[in-house]
């Protein structure tokens, strides 16, 4: 690693972090763990210690508009989608590829595609204004307001809204593969009452619009569990998109979701961040019927081992419309897929 001593350019090289072996009659088999710039090395005692940073960290040093008098950046197109804004931040002011195709090697073309066509089909239209913002912050407001995931898989950005559960990216962990579940019920969780505030106006700081939707059926359970979005850089300009946020928040969050933490093998490797596993627990009551979201994962390559944060705060169980054993009719909050 004393290359990177005698020329300084390397800093600047690809590193992989990959897990695998190489098989005798078909050769290499790795899976790439992380891939990132190299951005400091360390030597000590005969050994290298490098710290690599992935695409959000050149999204962290750019700026979007400034404080000079007319240095904001203004989008105030009427049917400016969250993924327009979205990819204007990465590419025009965060110095990502604005590559259309699977080609970019920045940003994860189909999983771009597919989130700006759930805003498209439900014609959620935002407006945006930011006046000397970090673009990484730019970015994660944007996420926020629109209850998206922008997240960094195998070296690209990608965007998701999640919903319904995919069946072709779902992994069954049973007692086999888990060392240590925690399941959590967390009262906090709760949303009933969801308000979304709407077209501001800059000049005056008034906003426009206030629109609320409520569960009734939450409500009487809980009691009333209010939360607000709003944000002066980032918001929606007309009541049927800033509804549309409302409804998503109360529909996912009226009632308490299960939380769980797994610690096990090395088999979860094949899911990414927002694939969906299901757990079966015995102790816990838990069968393979549900499945539940992955939110944040962390591998252990000294132990070979996994821990993931899975819950259902982002997952719709989809349920047979005849099916009268479970009595999946009489609960307000499923929906129909």
């Amino acid at each position: 690693m004393t290359f990177f001593r005698d020329d300084k350019t390397h800093l600047r090289s690809t590193c992989k972090v990959e897990l695998g072996f190489t098989h005798p009659t078909s050769g290499d088999e790795f899976i790439t763990m992380y891939e990132g710039t190299v951005n400091k090395v360390r030597f000590r005692q005969g050994t290298a210690k490098l710290t690599l940073f992935d695409k959000f960290k050149a999204l962290t040093e750019r700026v979007v508009g400034s404080t000079d008098s007319g240095g904001a950046v203004v989008m105030s197109d009427s049917t400016l989608l969250p993924s327009d804004v979205a990819w204007t931040l990465c590419t025009c002011y965060g110095g990502l590829s604005n590559i259309q195709s699977d080609s970019n090697p920045d940003i994860e073309w189909s999983s771009f595609q597919a989130w700006a066509a759930v805003f498209s089909g439900d014609s959620v239209y935002v407006g945006a204004r930011y006046e000397g913002r970090k673009v990484i912050d730019a970015l994660k407001r944007l996420g926020l307001m629109s209850d998206s995931a922008i997240f960094i898989e195998h070296a690209q950005l990608e965007f998701n809204r999640f919903s319904a559960i995919d069946s072709a990216n779902v992994t069954v962990l049973t007692d086999d593969e888990n060392v240590d579940v925690e399941a959590v019920i967390d009262d906090a969780n709760i949303v009933n009452k969801q308000h979304v505030y709407g077209l501001y106006d800059v000049d005056s700081g008034h906003w426009a619009i206030d629109v609320v939707d409520q569960s009734s059926t939450s409500v009487d359970s809980f009691g009333v569990r209010e939360n607000i979005l709003k944000d002066e850089s980032v918001w929606y300009v007309n009541s049927a998109s800033a509804i549309n946020m409302a409804q998503r928040q109360t529909s996912n969050r009226a009632t308490p979701f299960d939380s769980y933490s797994i610690a096990g093998t090395l088999v979860p490797l094949i899911r990414t961040l927002g694939e969906t596993i299901k757990l079966v627990d015995p102790f816990l009551n838990v069968s393979s019927v549900q499945a539940w979201r992955i939110m944040e994962y962390e591998i252990d390559l000294d132990k070979l081992s996994t821990k993931m944060s899975v819950d259902g705060s982002q997952v719709g169980f989809p349920f047979i419309l005849d099916d009268a054993y479970y009595g999946l009719l009489d609960q307000s909050y499923n929906k129909l897929l």
